[in-house]
């Protein structure tokens, strides 16, 4: 992380749990993604990021990744407080991917404690 923003980059760090958060934010991360996908079995928890996401302060970014495919998923991470929610596998598998995204903006943030 030091050395990325010695050339000027940002990192995002990505936490699956509490004690992944915890460390990240120990080490000054202030844009953290989380991860509904677990990595070791590729399935998707959908409600991982719901759960970490109010944990994360409201001075750093908080990204919901994996798993949104329709406005209520997205409603769903905008309640729990997500700045930003990265959406992958359903916009590369749209048939009209500007239909897609339509469909998936306009939702409303929900605002984190500090």
């Amino acid at each position: 992380m030091n050395v990325a923003r010695q050339i000027d980059l940002e990192v995002v760090a990505e936490v699956r749990d509490a004690r992944e958060l915890e460390r990240a934010l120990e080490a000054g991360c202030t844009m953290i993604g989380v991860n509904n996908r677990n990595l070791e079995t590729l399935e998707i928890e959908p409600l991982t990021a719901e759960t970490i996401i109010p944990q994360i302060p409201a001075d750093c970014i908080a990204i919901a990744e994996s798993g949104y495919s329709n406005a209520d998923s997205i409603s769903s991470a905008a309640a729990a407080g997500a700045d930003a929610v990265l959406v992958g596998s359903f916009l590369s598998g749209a048939d009209d991917p500007a239909a897609a995204v339509r469909e998936l903006t306009g939702v409303k943030k929900a605002p984190r404690e500090r």
